[in-house]
């Protein structure tokens, strides 16, 4: 029989269209800088990967930041590892689209379509399973906020995403001949399933192809690399309008599941180089990490909203709904000399946070901190520092905190 693929992410790259453009692993995960290769006898160069690879894991960042961060006085460095993979996600890995009627009766049914396209030169998402995994959230609500329709419903408390017959979730599922679907690696023989959506001009192999998936076959012969999702929306004569519909796209680095599966299989002992450690065994260490430091929230990638006009309009008297999620909406000027403005909006009233870091993750401003009304907010920032001085030129991230939503960033850059 085939190996057993248990990561293909080098050949996801090898047959896709990435090589041809001359654009690899470095170019995304492995920003550039000057300096000196290997010593000051070489000339200065300005096209040095930084050693960084950054990728999509904001989650064990976040634990080794809250563990080790303040001791080993590097709470800049994991802030900046987060911001990048918050930039990784939220700017360079996916496009959505979210196409709905200009028009619909109440009574009849809407149809929704959303279509998710891979911007990345792998597959989306990519690497070894360990719970990995990205899923549409779709929700539909009438013009007074009755919801009408959801799919991707996700419980931060119990860090649960609900099952329901319309989930789209893109993953990679390993397991047993003849046992079924599994975390064990070393166990592991088969793929039940693969619909992680292919890289642009991918030709798969026996290796890489999709598997309980169907891409659709380009004219040169590659897969497209989108998926599209079609929803009914069911309504009835008494709904109100506006509909509103919000489709939103999550990434999440573990599942519960794969958490759990540690914990209950890794029982050999506590870990030898962590006498203080209350954990019995390796696992619930791991376990007691997950809980303590967020249960590996899900990172919002991108959202897409649009209304719907019902001929059963909104009485006077009733109110709108607020946002169903935090946005940066815009940033203003981009770049920017002296003066832009950001805009932002919250869900519902709680203690915002929203700053400005280098992209070494040196916290430069914090223009927002504290509570904030449900709508879209706007601040002004002058390009100056807490302490007054100006920013020098060059990039930086906006960094919107809303408790109980994942981080959004943004990247600005200032010109002097």
């Amino acid at each position: 029989g085939l190996p057993f693929p248990e990561q293909m992410t080098y050949e996801e790259w090898a047959n896709s269209s990435f090589p041809a453009q001359g654009t690899e692993c470095q170019t995304c995960h492995m920003t550039s800088t000057s300096g000196f290769a290997c010593t000051d006898l070489w000339p200065l160069r300005d096209d040095l990967p930084q050693h960084e690879l950054t990728g999509a894991n904001t989650f064990m960042s976040g634990v080794l930041k809250n563990l080790y961060g303040t001791s080993l006085n590097r709470v800049a460095n994991f802030d900046r590892t987060i911001n990048l993979a918050l930039d990784n996600l939220q700017n360079h890995s996916a496009d959505l689209w979210l196409g709905v009627p200009a028009r619909a009766e109440a009574g009849d049914p809407v149809p929704v379509r959303v279509r998710v396209t891979n911007r990345t030169g792998h597959k989306l998402p990519t690497g070894y399973p360990e719970g990995r995994r990205m899923w549409l959230h779709v929700k539909v609500e009438d013009g007074i906020g009755t919801t009408l329709f959801e799919t991707g419903a996700y419980d931060a408390a119990t860090a649960t995403l609900a099952v329901d017959p319309f989930l789209k979730v893109y993953e990679t599922k390993h397991g047993i001949h003849g046992e079924g679907e599994g975390f064990h690696l070393v166990r592991n023989d088969r793929v039940f399933k693969d619909n992680r959506i292919p890289p642009a001009g991918f030709r798969p192999t026996p290796l890489t192809a999709p598997v309980g998936a169907v891409f659709p076959v380009q004219p040169d012969g590659s897969l497209a690399n989108w998926d599209v999702s079609e929803f009914e929306v069911a309504t009835t004569p008494a709904v109100y309008g506006p509909l509103t519909v919000t489709a939103s796209l999550y990434y999440q680095t573990a599942s519960r599941e794969y958490i759990e599966f540690l914990r209950d299989e890794n029982v050999s002992g506590p870990d030898p180089h962590d006498p203080d450690s209350l954990a019995a065994n390796r696992g619930e260490k791991m376990w007691n990490y997950w809980n303590d430091y967020g249960k590996s929230a899900p990172v919002l990638m991108e959202t897409r909203v649009k209304t719907i006009p019902l001929n059963r309009p909104l009485p006077t008297a009733a109110v709108a709904p607020d946002p169903v999620v935090p946005r940066i909406v815009s940033l203003g000027d981009n770049p920017f000399r002296d003066r832009t403005e950001i805009t932002f909006q919250v869900p519902a009233a709680a203690a915002v946070r929203l700053e400005i870091f280098e992209v070494t993750g040196r916290r430069v401003r914090t223009l927002v901190s504290g509570a904030r009304a449900p709508g879209e907010h706007r601040v002004a920032w002058d390009g100056r520092t807490e302490s007054g001085a100006g920013a020098a030129t060059g990039s930086y991230f906006v960094r919107l905190d809303v408790p109980g939503h994942s981080p959004l960033v943004k990247r600005l850059l200032i010109l002097r």
